[in-house]
């Protein structure tokens, strides 16, 4: 089965699975499957600083994320489930350190490797074209227009 996921780097050590994709999607294909209630609740605040969400579940699932370089497989990783009306599960940080990347660091590293692939010594040169910066700030769009969509409180600042 295949869900679509949001990998965040501000979900500080922790991913998230909507309870409807876990009791809909893959809880039927897993006999198996254990929810953990947690002791006590965890209230989850969103990316916009304001809007909150309590966690009373938890589930560990072996997940497979699909790349343009293949297939790569993450295994016994615990997801608070969230009772959120999305289909997107987010990816936290410590999946994306588990892959060997660096959440906090990516985009500066990416850059670097961009300008010494175009031979760039001046820092103040554009690394990106044009074309680039738009299909980022298309994906940046999508993406917010998805969290509105799934019913979440977004404020953005760019």
């Amino acid at each position: 089965m295949t869900v679509p996921a949001i990998l965040d780097s501000g979900a500080n050590q922790v991913s998230l699975i909507p309870k409807r994709v876990l009791n809909e999607v893959i809880k039927p294909e897993l006999d198996d499957l254990k929810l953990v209630e947690l002791d006590q609740p965890i209230l989850i605040k969103l990316g916009d600083n304001k809007s909150t969400v309590e966690v009373f579940e938890t589930v560990t699932l072996d997940i497979k994320i699909l790349t343009q370089a293949g297939r790569v497989l993450v295994t016994d990783r615990r997801f608070l489930v969230w009772d959120v009306p999305g289909d997107e599960i987010i990816l936290g940080s410590d999946i994306l350190q588990s892959l060997g990347i660096d959440p906090y660091n990516a985009i500066n590293d990416l850059a670097c490797v961009r300008k010494k692939q175009a031979g760039l010594k001046n820092s103040m040169e554009p690394v990106l074209s044009n074309s680039e910066i738009e299909v980022i700030q298309s994906s940046i769009d999508r993406a917010i227009e998805r969290a509105n969509h799934s019913g979440l409180n977004t404020h953005v600042t760019l």
